[in-house]
C-alpha cells in the first residue's frame, strides 16, 4: 500500500535542501518552518521504512538524492534552522538536525548489512565524505560537544565501520584521513564530551572503527602505529574500567598481528611508569579476585584440581548439554579477559620480560599455563556429563582421560611448586639487599668514627707540644721505614738533606697547602696571597 499510493515518494519529495522551490499549482505553501518540521518528520519516517524497500532504493536512486542532501548539510552554504520541533531540537541556526538524521538514516540503511546499498553509497564517495567531516569536527577539542555532536560522530564512525568491515579497499579509502581522525578521537578528553556523559559511547564507536577500519589492512596498521595509536589504545587500558578494557584489549590483540605492534607495546610506559607486561598481570588478578578464584595471599594455586575456576563457576551445576550450547568453561572465556591476555604473553613471550615484579612472576606461572588448565577444566566436565548420562567408557578412552585428568592435577601441583621456588628466590635475594644495606650501614658509621678519632688525634697534637714532637717522631720513623737502605756516601763529594729544617707539621708535605678555613680579611684582598713553606 505504501508502494502503491507513493507515500515513499511523497517522503523522498522533503530530501532536497531547504528553502524549497515553490511547485507550481500547489493550494497551499508551507512556511519554512513548517517545512523543516517535515524534512524532519520525513527522514525519520524514511529510516524505519527505507531499509524494507530496497527495490525502490534503487529504482528511484535514492542513494543519489541522499548524498547530494548530505553535502548541502556540511557545506557553508547559510541557513538560519528554526529548531522548534522535537526533531530539531539543538538544531538552531544551523543544519545539524539535518545532518544527524541524514546519518541516521544511513546507519540504518547500512544495518541490514547488504552489498547492493554498500557499493551504491562508496562508488559515489561517502567514505572519504564522512571521514573528512569527522576529522573537522575531531579538531574542534577546545569546544565541548554536546550530545547532537556526538550522535553524528557516532553515528559517522558507526557507517564507516559497516562499509569497511570485510573490504581491504574500502579500508585502503578510509587511509591517512580516517586514521587522524580516529586516532584524535581516542586521545580527547573526557570532559568535552557532554562533560563526561557521553565519553563511554564515544570510545566504543570509536575502538569499534578501529577494529574495522585499520584492523586487517596493512598500510592502515603500519601507520596507526607509526602516528601513535596503539599508545593510545594503551593509555585508554590503563585509564578506563572493565567494561572497556575487555574491548580495547581485543582490538589491540588482533593489531598484534602486525610485527611492528610488539616493539610499541613493549616500549610504552604508563602514568605510573608501568610496563605493559606488568599492567596485563594486575588486570589478571583483578579478574580472580572478581571470580573468586581460590589462592593464597602470595597468589599461590590453593585448590590443585581446579587452578582456573571460580567460585561463580562453580556454583553452576553440571547438566547434560544440548549439542550447540555452550558449557560453562567456555562462557567463563567469554565472560572475562584472562583469554585475551594469555594471547598477548604467547605473542610476548613468557620469559626475560621487562618491568615485572615479585607477585607478577607468580602471576605468570598461571598464565603459562592456562590452555592447559582450561582443557583439564573441560575434560572435567565431560566426564561428569558423562556419568550423568549414565554413559560407560570402553577401557581405552577411560584410561586416557584418567591419564589426562591426573596430568591435569600434577600440573597444577607443579605450578604450585614452580611459584613458591619464585617466592622463596625473592625472599634470598631481599635478605641480600637487606645485608647489604646494614653492611653500607656499618661501612658509614666506621668512617665516621674513623673521621672522629682523628679529628681528636689532631686536636691534641695541636693543644699539647709533647704529643706534637711524639707524631713528629712516629713520622720521621715511618720515613726512615719506608726508604731504602741507605747508600755509603763517603765517596761523593756533596750530600743533600731531604729533610725541611724548622718544619712544625706533623703530615707530609708538598710544595702546595690547603687552607680550610680563609680569614675574612684575606677574602676581602684581590691580589693572590702566596704562601711559603
Amino acid at each position: 500500500m505504501l508502494i502503491e499510493s507513493r507515500v515513499l515518494l511523497t517522503l523522498l519529495s522533503y530530501i532536497e535542501p531547504l528553502p524549497r522551490k515553490s511547485q507550481p499549482g500547489t493550494v497551499f505553501d508551507w512556511s519554512l518552518s513548517q517545512t523543516e518540521d517535515l524534512q524532519l518528520h520525513a527522514i525519520a519516517a524514511l529510516t524505519i521504512l527505507l531499509p524494507r524497500f530496497l527495490n525502490e532504493y534503487f529504482e528511484c536512486h535514492v542513494g543519489t538524492r541522499l548524498l547530494l542532501f548530505y553535502e548541502w548539510t556540511i557545506s557553508d552554504d547559510e541557513y538560519q534552522s528554526q529548531g522548534n520541533s522535537f526533531f530539531g531540537k539543538g538544531g538552531r541556526h544551523n543544519k545539524r538536525s539535518q545532518l544527524k538524521y541524514i546519518f541516521r538514516l544511513f546507519r540504518s540503511l547500512l544495518s541490514i548489512k547488504d552489498e547492493r546499498v554498500q557499493i551504491d553509497l562508496c562508488d559515489q564517495g561517502i567514505i572519504p565524505s564522512i571521514t573528512g567531516y569527522l576529522r573537522h569536527m575531531g579538531q574542534q577539542k577546545s569546544i565541548n560537544l554536546d550530545y547532537v555532536d556526538l550522535d553524528i560522530i557516532c553515528d559517522g564512525l558507526f557507517i564507516l565501520s559497516c562499509l569497511c568491515e570485510l573490504d581491504v579497499h574500502r579500508k585502503e579509502i578510509f587511509g591517512t584521513e580516517g586514521i587522524e581522525t580516529l586516532i584524535q578521537l581516542l586521545v580527547i578528553e573526557s570532559h568535552c564530551v557532554c562533560g563526561g556523559l557521553g565519553y563511554h559511547r564515544l570510545l566504543v564507536a570509536a575502538i569499534d572503527c578501529v577494529w574495522c577500519c585499520v584492523v586487517g589492512s596493512v598500510i592502515n596498521e603500519d601507520e596507526f602505529i607509526q602516528k601513535q595509536g596503539i599508545f593510545a589504545l594503551l593509555d585508554l587500558i590503563e585509564a578506563n574500567p572493565k567494561s572497556l578494557q575487555n574491548i580495547i584489549l581485543g582490538c589491540v590483540l588482533d593489531l598484534s598481528e602486525n610485527s611492528k605492534c610488539l616493539h610499541f607495546i613493549m616500549t610504552w610506559q604508563g602514568q605510573k611508569q608501568q610496563q605493559f607486561t606488568h599492567l596485563l598481570c594486575e588486570l589478571w588478578r583483578d579478574e580472580e579476585r572478581e571470580i573468586h578464584v581460590s589462592r593464597t595471599e602470595k597468589g599461590v594455586i590453593h585448590d590443585h584440581s581446579k587452578p582456573l575456576m571460580g567460585v561463580l563457576q562453580q556454583s553452576v551445576q553440571i547438566t547434560p548439554l544440548a549439542r550447540f550450547e555452550l558449557s560453562r568453561s567456555v562462557l567463563d572465556l567469554i565472560d572475562n579477559m584472562r583469554s585475551k591476555i594469555y594471547g598477548f604473553f604467547c605473542k610476548l613471550g613468557f620469559s626475560e620480560l621487562p618491568g615485572l615484579h615479585e607477585e607478577d612472576s607468580v602471576t605468570l606461572c598461571i598464565i603459562e599455563n592456562f590452555l592447559d588448565f582450561k582443557m583439564g577444566e573441560m575434560w572435567q566436565e565431560i566426564v561428569t556429563e558423562l556419568d550423568m548420562e549414565g554413559v560407560k567408557l570402553v577401557a581405552p578412552d577411560g584410561e586416557a582421560v584418567d591419564t589426562i585428568l591426573r596430568a591435569t592435577e600434577e600440573r597444577g601441583l607443579a605450578v604450585a611448586a614452580t611459584q613458591n621456588y619464585i617466592l622463596e628466590q625473592y625472599n634470598k635475594q631481599d635478605l641480600q639487599f637487606e645485608k647489604a644495606f646494614y653492611d653500607d650501614l656499618v661501612r658509614n658509621h666506621l668512617f665516621k668514627e674513623k673521621r672522629l678519632e682523628q679529628w681528636k688525634t689532631y686536636l691534641a697534637r695541636t693543644s699539647k707540644y709533647p704529643l706534637l714532637m711524639a707524631a713528629k717522631d712516629y713520622q720521621s720513623q715511618a720515613i726512615r721505614h719506608s726508604r731504602p737502605e741507605e747508600k755509603d756516601y763517603s765517596g761523593y763529594h756533596t750530600v743533600h738533606n731531604l729533610e725541611i729544617p724548622n718544619l712544625s707539621v706533623t703530615a707530609f708535605t708538598g710544595p702546595f697547602l690547603q687552607i680550610e678555613s680563609t680569614p675574612v680579611e684575606l677574602l676581602k684582598k684581590h691580589h693572590q696571597v702566596e704562601l711559603i713553606s
